[in-house]
């Protein structure tokens, strides 16, 4: 065989198991496995896709990242919709968004800011708010958070039987939180489930939620009692709100 066929040969031999050892390195690549809920949900309502220059990370989880777009992108003047630091509120809650697409608190951010300007997509954001809400659902279906916020956003907008949906769904993730108990009782409370409102009344109130709304509201329907022996025995340990790392205001849809 003349040597330039050898040549030849043995380049694209080492191209082949160049793609062979890539094609195994991509397997170890961690997938988010929410997005097994459905590929499609993005794409298919024009919320675009999850890839992006930095990240997408996990706000429950990679702390230094979380640290690092929050300096930035997410201060507190931000959170406060105050005004941005490099850009609008709505470009600064994107970045912040399609870097950490389940950071709860950037997430409630964006819903109040559509619903303060009077628009589903605010001014420097490229999605509507739902958008931003689809997209953190699909990139970790396990986070109750994210599912609290897109109810109390339902909630916001009337969509009440969507709402309690999304809620109980939270709930059903096992998140024993003070905000997401307060937000369905209210949800509950929309549909005429005064049981079921005073219920979540009684464990948001147990560990400690602070407003007053939900029991005004089971009040001025009739509904309201404190709870018996029995009930208050079954609230074992109450938690406190969900520990994001630091003091935030409770979530509510009211």
């Amino acid at each position: 065989m003349p040597d330039w066929e050898i040549r030849m040969m043995t380049r694209l031999a080492g191209a082949e198991l160049r793609m062979v050892v890539v094609a195994a390195l991509l397997t170890l690549v961690a997938i988010p496995p929410a997005m097994a809920l459905n590929p499609s949900a993005l794409g298919d309502s024009g919320c675009g896709t999850l890839d992006n220059h930095f990240g997408p990370f996990d706000y429950r989880i990679d702390k230094t990242q979380a640290q690092a777009v929050e300096s930035a992108h997410f201060t507190p003047d931000i959170e406060s919709l105050r005004h941005g630091k490099t850009g609008s509120l709505g470009a600064e809650l994107d970045y912040t968004l399609r870097a950490l697409p389940n950071h709860h608190r950037a997430l409630m951010a964006m819903v109040r800011l559509g619903l303060r300007d009077n628009t589903e997509r605010p001014h420097g954001a490229r999605y509507k708010v739902e958008c931003w809400l689809i997209r953190g659902e699909v990139f970790r279906d396990d986070d109750p958070m994210v599912k609290m916020v897109y109810g109390v956003y339902l909630l916001r907008k009337g969509r009440n039987q969507d709402a309690v949906a999304k809620l109980e769904a939270a709930d059903a993730l096992g998140e024993d939180n003070v905000n997401l108990h307060y937000n369905l009782g209210l949800a509950y409370v929309k549909l005429g489930r005064y049981d079921d409102a005073l219920r979540k009344a009684h464990q948001a109130y147990a560990g400690g939620f602070p407003l007053p709304g939900l029991r005004q509201q089971l009040e001025r329907a009739g509904h309201w009692r404190a709870p018996t022996a029995d009930e208050q025995a079954a609230i074992t340990d109450p938690p406190p709100a969900h520990d994001t790392g630091g003091a935030e205001e409770p979530i509510i849809a009211e």
